[in-house]
């Protein structure tokens, strides 16, 4: 199956959009741990008096102790730094090398301990149908979005793939091209049959598929074959919170970089929580 990832079909053109990097997960967990078991740490405040900055004691009110498995590990850190016989292999190097071997391993101890939700991948749906410039009459149009939603909420509800879910009905650059964007958060406990296997539900292209034989039997006659082009219906996996947060910001009129404004904002966003 080919992803086109840095192309869509917007107002019946396609478009292209900016790279979309992974990045990297910036928080420092080891760091984040240490400050959670604290009594109390310094931050910096600016003095008037002094007219600098100077250091000030604040209790940690949310001081909370480890649990034994982070205890241990944390113990055997202190002992080796102290241990003459460590000094000169225990290097801060291999501690972050030792801790990440930790975290590897007990990473829902960790999210537990500091109370994080952990972020679940994403996907994203471009449903462009085939039918540019055919819905200008507004009884026509106003059908055919309802039907459209059917279509979109049919998938999104047919199975347990997806968890919640967000998304869009817009009407182009001219007005006169119904499309949607759908971002969809994958039901953790479906992340290898939907994103991650060979023969996953995305890998196998059945994403388009379903909503095809979907389409074809909820949409009216005469808009069968309206979803068979390849830019018809895109698929994006969002395995970042960044990407996937920033789909979500797409997915509102105002937030749209140049050139995929629509000349309407039909207001439709509907979400499942």
């Amino acid at each position: 199956m080919v992803h086109n990832k840095f192309n869509m079909l917007d107002s019946g053109e396609i478009k292209s959009i900016p790279e979309l990097k992974r990045m990297p997960n910036t928080i420092n967990y080891m760091k984040d741990c240490l400050r959670k078991n604290a009594r109390g740490y310094n931050i910096r405040v600016f003095d008037d008096s002094i007219a600098d900055y100077k250091e000030e004691w604040v209790t940690n009110e949310d001081q909370k102790p480890y649990p034994p498995i982070m205890e241990y590990w944390f113990k055997e850190c202190d002992r080796k730094n102290n241990d003459p016989d460590y000094t000169f292999i225990w290097t801060l190097s291999r501690q972050k090398e030792s801790w990440l071997e930790f975290q590897n391993s007990n990473l829902e101890v960790i999210h537990e301990y500091l109370g994080i939700i952990p972020f679940i991948p994403s996907l994203m749906i471009n449903i462009s149908p085939n039918w540019k410039g055919q819905l200008q009459d507004p009884i026509k149009r106003k059908l055919s979005i309802k039907k459209f939603c059917s279509v979109i909420d049919t998938y999104l509800k047919s199975c347990n793939r997806y968890s919640k879910w967000k998304y869009c009905i817009e009407s182009g650059g001219d007005d006169d091209f119904i499309h949607s964007h759908i971002v969809c958060e994958i039901n953790a406990d479906y992340l290898e049959s939907v994103l991650n296997g060979k023969r996953s539900h995305v890998r196998q292209g059945n994403v388009q598929r379903d909503l095809r034989k979907i389409w074809n039997k909820l949409m009216p006659e005469g808009n069968e074959g309206m979803l068979r082009g390849k830019y018809s219906i895109q698929t994006i996996i969002l395995r970042t919170e960044l990407l996937r947060n920033d789909k979500l910001k797409y997915l509102l009129e105002e937030n749209k970089p140049e050139g995929h404004t629509n000349k309407k904002d039909l207001g439709l966003v509907f979400e499942e929580p």
